[in-house]
């Protein structure tokens, strides 16, 4: 479960990065 709690902060950090990319 901690394994798939970092992946999931990792994604959604990426997802920012590319939303504000995007904007």
């Amino acid at each position: 479960i901690r394994s798939s709690l970092s992946s999931v902060r990792a994604l959604s950090k990426m997802l920012s990065i590319h939303l504000k990319k995007d904007e």
